[in-house]
């Protein structure tokens, strides 16, 4: 098999068996190796002669195993003059990515593996998954995204809520891989969908203090994103305003940060601040914004503003 973007693929096909008539099913059982990992490829269904022009309903199925991945499909799929429709109960599994990992796809942590499922519908440019559910490692997950792919570009669209999501493991690893400041930043690929995306993250956890309650509705539309943020941290409520602009010549990244009645006591969960010092912040407003295509040149062009309002502060003497 010979892809321009993935390149030379090895194949080896030990069986194959394939059943085509015109009043039968399509039935078709393959068995081999792709790239040395044991394959083994089950699928049912309609031929195309059974599916002329009209809209009924034939049973398709499909199971594929590959190394650790599974993958099953069961559902129907019609044909009309207008249009194509598959409905499929689709469910993907992995134990441990040894798949991905064997084929360079992705190299994640240990973190365990996962389990996929979803209703999936495909008619014409229009994909959409509903019931969408699984975990992977520790995190689990549930949702409906839709994709639709007829314009300029793709547009992917949904809801989705995500459990608690433990990034020690990533940033054990970051920590360990060597890594250039001076690499560029991919913006480019804010340009390559438009996308709206409500989300929640019950807890963000692996940092000193977890993120918890995030919740966002972004938008990535001409290659700009916009998010408002809504999160606790150290039971603080923050809410916060990230913007990437990718549309001139030179990206450009703000956020703005606010919190309301803030008490020094609280900040001292972050904070190592005297314990002679009482108050409380009325507003609290920290804008941030930069430009650049780097991480240095975001880091060099970056100022920071903090405003405050309502504020009293007291530093009693120590001897008191």
């Amino acid at each position: 098999l010979d892809d321009h973007d993935l390149g030379q693929s090895d194949a080896q096909r030990d069986r194959l068996e394939l059943d085509i008539a015109a009043n039968r099913p399509l039935d078709l059982d393959l068995r081999g190796t792709f790239e040395g990992l044991p394959l083994a490829l089950e699928i049912s269904g309609p031929t195309l002669t059974n599916l002329s022009p009209r809209a009924s309903d034939f049973p398709v199925a499909a199971h594929l195993e590959l190394a650790d991945l599974r993958v099953e499909l069961s559902g129907t799929a019609s044909r009309s003059p207008s249009d194509t429709r598959l409905t499929l109960e689709v469910e993907a599994a992995s134990s441990n990515w040894t798949f991905f990992r064997e084929l360079e796809v992705v190299d994640p942590p240990e973190i365990g593996g996962f389990d996929v499922a979803s209703q999936m519908t495909i008619s014409g440019s229009k994909v959409e998954l509903s019931d969408l559910r699984g975990a992977v490692g520790p995190t689990d997950f549930r949702g409906v995204l839709t994709l639709e792919t007829d314009g300029l570009r793709p547009r992917l669209a949904g809801t989705l809520a995500v459990g608690t999501v433990d990034l020690a493991p990533w940033l054990d690893r970051a920590d360990t891989t060597d890594s250039d400041a001076a690499d560029q930043i991919p913006f480019e690929l804010l340009s390559e969908l438009d996308a709206t995306l409500d989300l929640s993250i019950d807890m963000l956890a692996g940092f000193d203090h977890p993120v918890e309650d995030l919740s966002t509705s972004f938008t990535v539309a001409d290659g700009n994103l916009s998010a408002p943020l809504r999160l606790q941290l150290a039971d603080i409520p923050l809410s916060a305003d990230v913007e990437i602009g990718n549309d001139t010549e030179l990206p450009s990244i703000s956020t703005r940060i606010e919190t309301r009645d803030l008490a020094v006591d609280r900040l001292r969960t972050l904070f190592d601040l005297p314990e002679n010092l009482v108050g409380e912040l009325g507003q609290v407003t920290v804008t941030a914004s930069s430009a650049g295509f780097t991480f240095d040149e975001v880091t060099a062009n970056l100022t920071v503003r903090i405003d405050t309002s309502d504020t009293t502060l007291t530093l009693f003497n120590r001897s008191r």
